[in-house]
């Protein structure tokens, strides 16, 4: 049976193996993994060193956070310019955009190991399928998100009562990749946020805790995840209840704009990710740029040409994502395109 290869550097996404494993062998290959040594060690020998005493695999699969975290660097996009020239599939993988957390995204790389999302964007145009029609459970998701923003908006209508922020930023365990930071430290962030708007501002917390553990909180507005009362869909409930209430929505890259996205809601992103320079959300390359973009150009309503790439984004997902509990072709279109191409 032919091999794909998945490479793997620390415990981090162990967790994982599992349901990769279950992909693999869906699309009828074994899954092997071959546990890649420090940073300073070439991948790429690695591979050929693990290839003499074994054989060649169809396709070799590595995690990356937003599609580009790890993948910036020379020797990690090395893997994919040897792929494409040693007949190796060389496949990125990470959670979905929609519900995150709950399926994966499998991605043929070029050979500079980028992300097919730029190369597919203008042929997007010719299949879009409003994003309340898209079938399974992506669909079931994604009409779930907007009822439960729907109905956070008309609470808000009934103006019982008055927020007072009125920017929602929403914090990331990192801040990796931010134009306006050489740092990834999420405090510095939110310094420079809070510096601007001081009391206006509210953090969402997210799940996901700071990797800095020493992080103090004190002077900043603050709503953590989770409460005392469980209920339904708590964290889905938790997110519209305050972004109903909010002007404007700040992230760096985090995957929470999905919500915000189907629920129509204003974003701005500062860190790079899928949606990076498609028009999907505002980009500001500035803290002054952002400040500006706040108060003078940001309203209610979006864009046109935002909504239309907004729409062009969740479809690209639609193909490139699938759910743990639903089958999918995922892997085994992603190496008959390598094969067609080389």
């Amino acid at each position: 049976m032919k091999k794909v290869l998945l490479l793997q550097r620390g415990s981090a996404r162990k967790a994982q193996q599992k349901q990769i494993r279950q992909r693999v062998e869906e699309a009828g290959y074994s899954l092997r993994i071959l546990e890649l040594e420090g940073e300073d060690s070439s991948p790429v020998e690695q591979i050929e060193k693990w290839i003499s005493e074994n054989s060649k695999p169809a396709a070799t699969i590595r995690w990356d956070e937003h599609g580009n975290v790890f993948g910036k660097s020379p020797k990690v996009k090395e893997i994919s310019s040897w792929g494409w020239r040693n007949g190796v599939a060389p496949i990125g993988i990470d959670f979905c955009y929609f519900n995150h957390y709950s399926g994966f995204i499998l991605d043929l790389l070029d050979p500079e190991g980028q992300s097919s999302i730029k190369r597919e964007w203008d042929s997007l145009d010719s299949d879009l399928i409003p994003m309340v029609d898209f079938e399974g459970g992506l669909g079931q998701y994604i009409r779930l998100i907007k009822r439960i923003y729907d109905k956070h908006d008309y609470f808000k209508s009934l103006r019982h009562t008055t927020a007072n922020y009125d920017i929602l930023a929403w914090t990331q365990c990192l801040v990796n990749n931010c134009r306006l930071l050489k740092t990834n430290e999420p405090n510095v962030w939110m310094d420079a946020l809070h510096e601007i708007f001081g009391s206006k501002v509210l953090f969402k917390v997210q799940p996901s805790p700071f990797n800095n553990k020493e992080i103090n909180l004190d002077k900043y507005r603050v709503m953590n995840t989770g409460g005392g009362i469980k209920i339904m869909n708590q964290g889905i409930e938790q997110n519209a209840s305050v972004a109903a209430n909010a002007r404007v929505n700040i992230t760096n890259t985090s995957g929470v704009t999905n919500e915000l996205l189907i629920a129509r809601k204003p974003i701005i992103t500062t860190g790079e990710s899928w949606f990076t320079g498609l028009g999907v959300f505002y980009e500001p390359n500035t803290w002054g740029q952002l400040k500006h973009m706040i108060d003078n150009v940001i309203t209610d309503e979006i864009p046109d040409d935002q909504v239309y790439n907004r729409l062009k984004l969740a479809n690209w997902w639609r193909k490139h994502q699938s759910l743990h509990n639903e089958k999918s072709s995922l892997l085994s279109n992603c190496i008959k395109e390598f094969k067609e191409k080389t």
